[in-house]
């Protein structure tokens, strides 16, 4: 297991992701850019012993700002974390299919199976106009 100051790195990496860079994500949550830069990179800290962390208020403010739910910022999401080749759906798929216990993936398998053999054939990717549209 993780220490929480690397799960909260991590985080933090994917919320500058989410944001669409760090000093987005410091205009979002309202801390200093250069922080959220140097605690991304681990950054030794002012007694140059280890590297900066980010304590729990910051990681709170964070989840608040961001619409994260209290604790996520202390949760590793590298379950959700998949190969670049995949795009944004087949990843988060992915993801959320091994957070599953064994029973509900066998039943998701199931069942998706069932809904594409009563689909009409597909010549590619479709889209419904009902689609969720899930993005990270």
């Amino acid at each position: 297991m993780q220490p929480v100051e690397e799960v909260r790195r991590a985080n933090l990496l994917l919320l500058i992701q989410e944001a669409g860079s760090a000093a987005k994500l410091a205009a979002l949550s309202g801390l200093a850019a250069p922080y959220i830069s140097q605690v991304s990179r681990a950054v030794p800290n002012s007694k140059g012993k280890g590297a900066r962390v980010m304590g729990p208020d910051v990681a709170r403010r964070l989840e608040t700002k961001m619409g994260k739910p209290r604790g996520w910022m202390d949760t590793d999401h590298s379950a959700l974390n998949i190969a670049a080749d995949l795009n944004g759906r087949e990843g988060q798929m992915i993801g959320l299919f091994r957070l599953l216990s064994e029973a509900d993936q066998a039943h998701l398998i199931n069942e998706l199976t069932r809904r594409l053999r009563q689909a009409p054939p597909l010549a590619g990717p479709r889209e419904s106009p009902d689609s969720p549209d899930v993005r990270h």
